[in-house]
């Protein structure tokens, strides 16, 4: 049966999932089947014959299949409904084997994007169909947390890659007996924290502890992933703010005072040691002002140190010397001075020359 019609558990379920209509044939036994069979979808119309007593029937009429809406053949493990499928196409009826039965269909997921909160940009929700169990994962800035997960580590891992989220953690909430978590195993393959209540992890029955490691995770707390921040954790967050705004505090107070220690003509002597990670600084003797309060008005005052004032007045002053030396020489060859003249002039210029840069001095030490 090399053409024969097949849908996979994955599809069967998407299709349930969206609400189409689509009948399902279970042709297990009775006893089977009330283990555990398709329950999944608001749409699902569901019927149970066994195979044995199908082949038997004289009609179909009893099935009540719907014209024209495909039926799922489902039997164990993918065998034998590829027979009924055959036998059922040949009667008229758009019938599809399921690909792997029961066995396959209790490993499917279906997953669902739900609501996003101010914390996680994405939370997604895990459907085992086939037991009813959910599971969740939670995404924030890149980090997920996996709660409830099922034995299936394969696919969130498939997930996770999908989101392009990396696992920081695994949490089981409720733990019992008709359930297999894959929690365990997630977080060993990941390297990841394993959180569970410390009650889950005694045995039911002697209160014996467990024999694994894990973090105790109790009623009200709360686990921090990417931007999300625990109600625990934000006075901490907020005193590192805190202690890095005075940080910078102390260093804007040094850098201030090594500005007026730079600008003071005493005070040129700098700093022995200057730490602007702490903030601390030890000054000398020849450098101990207050620091200025951004709130007081302060005098107005230069930029630039005395020394710095008093090396361009004293190029300025030779370049005007050399000016008037030049031009005096000029002059003396021009009107025909004899050699006296011109010294003459030469040394009443040096005089006016002397004479401006002790002005000069006297202004910039002495007033």
């Amino acid at each position: 049966m090399p053409d024969l019609p097949q849908i996979p558990p994955d599809e069967l379920a998407r299709r349930l999932d969206r609400g189409d209509r689509v009948q399902v044939l279970d042709i297990r036994a009775p006893e089977r089947v009330a283990r555990g069979r398709v329950t999944f979808g608001a749409a699902l119309d569901f019927t149970a014959l066994p195979g044995s007593r199908l082949y038997q029937l004289p009609t179909l009429d009893a099935l009540g299949f719907a014209p024209g809406t495909p039926v799922a053949v489902i039997c164990g493990h993918g065998n034998s409904s590829k027979q009924m499928t055959a036998f059922l196409r040949d009667k008229g009826v758009d019938a599809y084997s399921v690909v792997g039965g029961m066995a396959a269909w209790e490993t499917v997921y279906v997953t669902r994007s739900l609501t996003p909160t101010p914390s996680f940009e994405r939370v997604l929700q895990l459907d085992r169909v086939g037991t009813g169990a959910l599971s969740y994962v939670l995404v924030s800035d890149g980090e997920a947390l996996v709660v409830d997960p099922g034995r299936h580590v394969d696919r969130y891992e498939a997930l996770l890659r999908e989101l392009g989220a990396r696992p920081i953690g695994v949490a089981d909430t409720h733990m019992h007996a008709d359930y297999l978590s894959g929690a365990r195993v997630a977080a060993a393959r990941w390297n990841v924290p394993y959180y569970v209540h410390a009650d889950d992890a005694r045995s039911p029955y002697d209160d014996a502890p467990g024999r694994f490691a894990y973090r105790s995770l109790a009623d009200g707390d709360r686990l921090a992933l990417g931007r999300a921040i625990a109600p625990g954790q934000r006075a901490r967050a907020a005193q590192l703010v805190e202690d890095r705004i005075q940080a910078l505090d102390r260093q804007v107070a040094v850098l201030r005072k090594l500005r007026e220690c730079v600008d003071q003509p005493d005070g040129t002597a700098g700093l022995d040691l200057l730490d602007l990670r702490t903030g601390s600084v030890a000054w000398p003797a020849l450098c101990s002002l207050p620091v200025a309060d951004p709130a007081t008005p302060q005098p107005a005052t230069g930029t630039r140190s005395s020394e710095a004032g008093m090396t361009d007045g004293i190029i300025l002053l030779v370049f005007i010397a050399a000016l008037v030396a030049f031009g005096v020489t000029r002059a003396r060859r021009r009107l025909g001075m004899g050699s006296a003249t011109g010294r003459t002039w030469l040394i009443i210029m040096a005089a006016v020359i002397l004479a401006l840069a002790a002005l000069w001095a006297y202004q910039t030490h002495g007033g």
